[in-house]
């Protein structure tokens, strides 16, 4: 009897682990997608090099130094610290981005993929 009850208390707390880590995840979600909201909006809303502003996940933060860092990491922070971190960036679409970070691609001619 003990046994059949440990075994049902070890089931419950594994139901409550997955609820409270899918909650958590939800929530994780929402603040990274506001924060990305507001910060495409606070750098303008749009690409600053072709004025694309159709679709949120394809507006980048590119980080105007030569230093690699990932801006991702911040859109999970606070508000403040994204928008200090925001402050050191430019909003570019995909496009743009990968131009930027591949320079020797654009004058090519071939329209093959590489």
């Amino acid at each position: 009897m003990l046994k059949k009850q440990r075994n049902n208390y070890k089931e419950k707390a594994k139901v409550r682990r997955f609820n409270n880590r899918s909650i958590r995840n939800e929530k994780n979600r929402k603040h990274y997608k506001e924060n990305k909201e507001k910060g495409v909006e606070y750098l303008g809303g749009k690409c600053i090099k072709c004025g694309y502003n159709k679709y949120l996940a394809a507006l980048d933060f590119h980080h105007k130094s030569d230093k690699e860092k990932h801006i991702n990491k911040y859109l999970y922070a606070t508000w403040e610290k994204l928008k200090t971190e925001l402050d050191k960036c430019i909003l570019v679409c995909a496009n743009c981005h990968r131009e930027i970070h591949n320079p020797y691609y654009i004058n090519t001619t071939s329209t093959k993929v590489i």
